[in-house]
């Protein structure tokens, strides 16, 4: 599943900003993790529990509302849908790669494929999305080669996977279907050398990156066994906690599973064999449980009582990034909080991250908020910081703004907004929320 939630982050600067060349430097902008990311753990965490996906989604889906989620799954997740909308979109595609880890044949693969999709998007090409993708990673991590790859899918889903990037690229746009976008993804993973190179041919499409290049990345995970390490450890230092003890209960589960060689038969990659590595003992025995334990004595936890208080502001209007120093009840945090705005518009913060020896994953957030901590942060934040202009098409100019549109572009052109960075600039100007009087609605 890592090999999705690399693939959505590292695309995701290119879903609304298509760069249609495969020179793409994967590392130049900057990345975060989207709803592909976020449904693809609720995948994993539903397999992991109860089977319940409805539950799991809306779980998964109101820890995380300010992703991109589309307008029909949004209504499904925050409004009064009680059961699937007859989607065909990539969504059912996106999140599905657990589910081609977790079953022993292809039968039951293809069965829960159906389940996990159908609980939004039960339009015959929604269910056919996700079960191609799951089918292409079963097939992947029990050695297929990319031929009976190809020629399984063809048969049974009908997809045409004959044809090359090269010939797709010119006329292709982007597309949120599963049968405008999945055949794509895979033909991006038939011709690539390796994981990165997945990656980018799918971005080179111009289409839907991030979805298009998760569900490539999955399958490529399972064929190529290797995900580039550089890449790795970013991923791991950009996803929250939760959502790492997540992938590392799964991939334990899991771990029989990801023991296998690469296919020897395919004349794309090295068939250099590659030698059976011991599994190095790890200490303490890397269970959620052990892992709780060691955040628990090492992670900074912070449950105000009373305010949170954002000062010392230092924000570059140019980068759209800076940093302040966070108090929780008067107490300062020792480290400096950095925020940023996101893309769509709004301001967010993160901290520095702290190194467990139990293992992948290693890097967690130094500090761990309660809900009010969270809360009456993001309210300091979001007073001192009005929103942006978001990426994508403007409703009131039409003019559309991504990754290469001048930061200034997306300031609001008023006085109030010169007046608001102008007071961010005053040496003893703070904000204080108090818990108290949080905003509830």
């Amino acid at each position: 599943m890592l090999g999705a939630i690399t693939g959505d982050i590292f695309a995701s600067p290119y879903e609304f900003d298509p760069y249609p060349f495969e020179d793409v430097d994967l590392f130049a902008r900057d990345r975060q993790f989207t709803d592909d990311t976020v449904l693809t753990i609720a995948t994993a965490d539903a397999l992991l529990s109860d089977g319940d996906y409805t539950k799991a989604y809306r779980k998964w889906g109101h820890r995380y509302p300010g992703c991109s989620w589309g307008a029909r799954f949004s209504q499904w997740l925050f409004g009064d849908y009680d059961g699937p909308y007859n989607s065909f979109g990539n969504g059912s595609a996106m999140r599905v790669s657990p589910v081609g880890w977790a079953f022993e044949t292809l039968d039951e693969t293809l069965a829960e494929a159906a389940r996990s999709a159908s609980v939004t998007h039960d339009h015959p090409e929604g269910i056919k999305g996700a079960q191609a993708t799951a089918a292409a990673i079963f097939l992947a991590r029990n050695r297929a080669t990319k031929d009976e790859i190809r020629t399984t899918i063809t048969d049974r889903f009908g997809y045409d996977l004959t044809r090359t990037i090269a010939e797709i690229r010119p006329s292709y746009a982007f597309n949120e279907t599963c049968q405008g976008s999945v055949p794509e993804a895979l033909i991006a993973f038939l011709e690539a050398d390796d994981y990165e190179h997945t990656l980018r041919l799918v971005i080179s499409l111009g289409g839907d990156a991030d979805t298009q290049a998760a569900i490539a990345g999955s399958v490529a995970e399972a064929f190529f066994y290797r995900i580039p390490l550089d890449m790795k450890r970013e991923i791991l230092k950009i996803l929250p906690k939760d959502m790492l003890v997540i992938y590392e209960k799964f991939c334990h589960r899991m771990e029989g599973r990801f023991r296998h060689k690469m296919p020897q038969t395919d004349p794309h990659i090295d068939t250099t064999p590659v030698p059976p590595q011991p599994r190095t003992p790890i200490p303490f025995g890397p269970t959620p449980k052990d892992v709780g334990a060691w955040l628990e004595e090492h992670e900074t936890r912070c449950e105000p009582k009373h305010s949170c208080t954002i000062k010392d502001i230092d924000f570059n209007w140019r980068t759209l990034t800076g940093t302040c120093t966070v108090e929780f009840d008067n107490i300062p945090c020792p480290d400096q909080t950095k925020i940023s705005y996101q893309i769509n518009g709004k301001i967010m913060y993160s901290f520095p991250c702290i190194h467990s020896p139990l293992g992948v994953p290693c890097s967690y957030n130094a500090y761990s908020l309660s809900s009010e901590a969270r809360a009456s942060l993001m309210q300091a934040l979001e007073t001192a910081f009005p929103p942006l202009r978001a990426y994508g098409r403007q409703k009131d100019s039409g003019v559309i703004i991504n990754a290469l549109t001048p930061k200034s572009d997306r300031l609001p052109s008023n006085g109030a907004f010169d007046e608001i960075k102008q007071r961010l600039t005053e040496p003893d100007f703070e904000i204080t929320i108090n818990i108290a009087d949080l905003k509830t609605d």
